[in-house]
């Protein structure tokens, strides 16, 4: 039997949650820490949070609970934009205990080259980690007599700068029935205020490849591996959800990259899930799946909320730089079906595409006006390793070869600090504000202040006032009181957790 201790930033991880139940099933130990990425996280982005959590306390009080116990394998599943931090974590504990230390996740999947060669990763974990953690547990005897070990998915160093073995990808698992339920149990624990909002994932893959998102890279990594678009059976969906929903469940998230891309398993979802679960959820989708039958069957089943992918009003750079082919008339109808069935509507923009100026985004402003939407997000471009953007980045001079270089080292800036916007900040950082606050703005009178150019007499950077006020404004309108109470649980969850850690 092994012990496994997973490390990761302070939110839920589901492809996590799925490797600890395949981990357990098969006896093995599992344990979490969940670490406050200052001063990235949202929730504790606040001077008197950071003053009361020292990063350099929390390390110290980490290190020291390994050092006192140390596992069989330390565990880091990181995003590119916490892989830094990770990285940062993993040196110091490399330095005061001898312990194998394990990288996951998309931004080791996208450049595992660069992840093996870390003096201090002894392990890369790529693609999607169930049986290949699963045999390096049960091998977790053979490996430290021999720490070159033939397991599919798995790249193993000996010693900081020795050999290196690169396994194989194996392919992809079709049916994804065959996985044990995800271990929701491993961050409730961590976390209680989790429980209040179930996140859920039905499908893995996504019938579309952007240019800026992960899926446009692992599309290419997974090519010959099998089929890279795959969905849960209903009834299996549904018993996760009888599983973990609870009175104290209030929304259920499915957090698919496109939730309703079957038409015909969304007929046999929207008839059981009302009777069998029935808490209101929310999820993600792309205008293409919001037909008026997909838009009837998902408020029959019970969705109250939808995020619209559309990053941009402007059709011309929309198609060209982001391949997103669908025109503004489709958006738009596709928007329609939404509403039409009271179903609302939050879309994301994104600041920083190429080509994008102030006509371009004055185009955006009165689409956008046009198709009013409940809520607008607004995201910063941020550029990820071996995505297609990055490409067009260089070729249009946008970055530089160095620049790449920082990116595929996870050393960049998130969305929340500004992503990889270097052209145009001011225009985007007035419309972010322009765009945020139209819902709250009657139709005609956005219309004039469109012809009248009054974004450019905005002079707002703060995140808060710029784009979450004007949510927080409209929420009692937008029935959306039920997510703020998620988020206030989730700000209030963290401050207790990391309480209880550094006092543990």
């Amino acid at each position: 039997m092994a012990r496994v201790l997973f490390i990761c930033a302070g939110c839920e991880h589901l492809g996590v949650e799925y490797i600890s139940a395949m981990l357990k099933k098969h006896n093995h130990r599992v344990e979490l820490v969940l670490v406050p990425i200052l001063p990235e996280d949202p929730y504790l982005n606040i001077k008197l949070i950071q003053k009361k959590f020292k990063y350099s306390d929390f390390k110290e009080k980490l290190i020291k609970k390994i050092a006192d116990n140390p596992p069989d394998f330390v565990a880091f599943s990181a995003v590119t934009d916490f892989y830094r931090y990770a990285s940062e974590i993993a040196k110091e504990i490399k330095q005061k205990v001898d312990v194998p230390i394990i990288f996951g996740g998309i931004h080791a999947t996208s450049v595992p080259e660069l992840v093996i060669n870390e003096p201090h990763i002894d392990i890369v974990c790529l693609g999607e980690g169930e049986h290949a953690m699963l045999e390096l547990c049960n091998r977790a005897e053979e490996y430290r007599k021999n720490k070159l070990l033939d397991i599919s998915n798995i790249w193993f160093k000996k010693g900081p700068k020795g050999e290196i073995k690169q396994n194989q990808m194996s392919n992809l698992i079709e049916n994804l029935d065959e996985f044990p339920l995800a271990d929701k149990k491993l961050f409730y624990d961590a976390m209680p205020s989790f429980k209040r909002q179930l996140n859920v994932a039905s499908t893995r893959g996504c019938p579309f490849a952007c240019t800026y998102c992960c899926n446009n890279s692992l599309r290419r990594i997974y090519k010959d591996k099998g089929k890279y678009l795959r969905k849960r059976s209903v009834e299996n969906v549904m018993l996760e959800l009888d599983q973990n929903v609870s009175k104290e469940t209030e929304l259920v998230f499915f957090r698919d990259e496109v939730f309703p891309y079957n038409t015909e398993w969304l007929r046999e979802f929207a008839e059981i899930y009302p009777k069998r679960v029935g808490v209101p959820f929310k999820l993600f989708i792309h205008p293409r799946m919001c037909t008026e039958e997909n838009s009837k069957l998902l408020r029959k089943a019970g969705c109250i909320y939808v995020s619209v992918g559309i990053q941009s009003g402007y059709e011309e750079t929309r198609r060209k730089y982001l391949k997103r082919a669908d025109t503004n008339e489709q958006i738009a109808a596709a928007i329609k079906n939404l509403k039409a069935n009271n179903i609302r509507v939050n879309i994301d923009q994104i600041a920083g595409v190429p080509g994008e100026g102030e006509n371009e985004l004055l185009e955006t402003a009165k689409f956008y006006n046009r198709i009013r939407p409940g809520v607008v997000t607004y995201f910063w471009m941020t550029l990820y390793p071996n995505t297609e953007i990055v490409g067009v980045y260089r070729e249009l001079n946008l970055i530089t070869d160095e620049d790449i270089d920082k990116i595929n080292h996870g050393i960049l800036q998130s969305d929340f600090l500004g992503g990889s916007v270097k052209f145009n900040v001011k225009a985007f950082y007035q419309f972010r504000t322009f765009l945020c606050y139209l819902p709250l703005v009657p139709k005609s009178l956005y219309s004039l202040l469109i012809k009248l150019k009054a974004y450019r007499y905005i002079n707002i950077s703060s995140r808060f006032f710029s784009s979450l006020f004007p949510r927080l404004v409209l929420a009692p309108f937008n029935r959306d009181v039920r997510a703020w109470k998620i988020e206030i649980g989730d700000w209030i969850g963290r401050i207790k957790y990391f309480n209880g850690f550094m006092k543990g």
